[in-house]
């Protein structure tokens, strides 16, 4: 008797490495694996996955779609925010249509990979989801959505340091600290021109350039949200989940990321249990399928704070432990049981492959803690130490630029945790 192995198509918009990541992950637990993603991207550098359609940004929608109908799915992974943007535009689109066979097979796949669409939301407004959550009983810093009315009031009436976030970025692009109400209206301005613009540039036409041609530039600017600035330490769960429960989990704690507010690059994994719970809530409101991660922020008296949820695989998506992610859900789309095999890295200080060459190539965690090279895939693995460890003028200024920015981030995390401990509100 034949079992049916299900088919995934992981979807990339994005030429980054977490999409060969997560693809490797799943065909070594069973699935067979079919990707759509942009020319030249790593994930094509992977042997376990049996086809690879192509992502056209031109016409985003049509080109997942046809990658749907040849490839024939049981689920779909996404890799990015805009992936996730894409199929829930393409949901909207479906509703919308005629009751044909082929909408209604696009509307349940996409509500079977991503969960109910009354999520989609919150999924995408990084505010709307923190006002949900605090209903909750989550423990929030205070968010505000901008409202370009009013915005000289509401940067009045906050206390500064304060983080200045926009909807539909991704790798932190999004994400700054700002001391000065002067600063915040910049960084507004700067988060309302399209994310995938360099951000030298969006920085420069933000500074220069009034407001008006801003708003020429993009006629619905994304929402835009202060937060209250929190000391600690930053922390994630990655969770693999299936209408409304959740079915594997990994939590860990930032040790050092690439740049501030971007990708993680040396994480210990944790218990938290606060985290835990707060992931099994959200997950359980929300109805949310497949894999997704969330933000925190470990205060000094180790209390969680969600920052943010990524509707999408994170980087700590693909590690392995006793229980793993891809392997629980192989088990819930398969209806099949999976004998994991993999190492339990409970407790462990693990260095992320790239991340931490691409952080600094001559690191000193590289031969410590637990081993994330995908040796599995030897072309990927070549294919991103080149490109981890190539120098140049730009690679230095940028590195000089991060260093930079840390070392303030640093400065302003030590004045926060002052005013966390003498009880001073971030919002007045």
């Amino acid at each position: 008797m034949s079992v049916h192995m299900p088919k995934v198509l992981v979807i990339s918009t994005q030429r980054w490495p977490i999409p060969a990541r997560i693809a490797s992950a799943l065909a070594r637990v069973g699935f067979v694996v079919g990707s759509i993603s942009p020319f030249r991207s790593y994930i094509r550098k992977i042997r376990a996955v049996h086809r690879h359609y192509t992502y056209r940004p031109w016409a985003p929608a049509n080109s997942i779609i046809r990658a749907i109908e040849h490839w024939s799915p049981d689920f779909l992974v996404c890799t990015d925010d805009e992936a996730v943007k894409e199929l829930h535009d393409i949901h909207v689109r479906a509703t919308n249509e005629p009751a044909v066979t082929r909408s209604v097979k696009l509307i349940k796949l996409i509500e079977t990979s991503l969960g109910n669409k009354e999520g989609f939301e919150f999924s995408r407004k990084k505010s709307k989801l923190l006002l949900l959550a605090k209903s909750l009983g989550v423990r929030c810093p205070p968010t505000v959505a901008i409202s370009n009315r009013d915005v000289d009031s509401q940067l009045d009436a906050v206390t500064y340091p304060i983080l200045v976030k926009g909807d539909g970025s991704y790798a932190g692009k999004s994400v700054r600290i700002v001391e000065d109400a002067r600063q915040a209206r910049r960084v507004i301005c700067e988060f309302q021109l399209p994310p995938n613009w360099p951000t030298p540039l969006r920085a420069f036409v933000a500074r220069f350039f009034p407001r008006s041609i801003v708003k020429w530039i993009r006629n619905e600017p994304p929402a835009v949200c202060i937060q209250g600035f929190i000391g600690g330490s930053v922390a994630n769960r990655a969770v693999a989940c299936w209408e409304g429960e959740v079915l594997a989990g990994i939590s860990v704690r930032v040790h050092v990321s690439i740049y501030p507010f971007g990708a993680a690059a040396l994480v210990e994994t944790i218990d938290a249990p606060e985290m835990t719970d707060i992931a099994n809530v959200l997950v359980k409101r929300l109805n949310l399928s497949g894999i997704i991660g969330f933000d925190f922020i470990l205060d000094s008296a180790n209390h969680a704070w969600l920052i943010e949820m990524n509707p999408r695989v994170t980087p700590v998506s693909y590690l392995c432990r006793s229980t793993n992610l891809s392997a629980a859900l192989f088990s819930k789309v398969a209806g099949i049981r999976f004998r994991s095999q993999f190492p339990d890295v409970q407790g462990k200080l693990i260095a992320l492959f790239p991340q931490e060459l691409q952080r600094c190539p001559h690191s000193e965690f590289i031969s410590l803690g637990c081993d994330d090279v995908p040796w599995e895939e030897p072309e990927l693995v070549l294919t991103l130490l080149k490109e981890a460890l190539k120098g140049g003028a730009l690679n230095r200024l940028r590195m000089r630029s991060r260093n930079r920015r840390s070392s303030m981030i640093q400065k302003l995390q030590r004045k926060a945790m002052i005013g966390s401990e003498n009880n001073q509100p971030p919002f007045n």
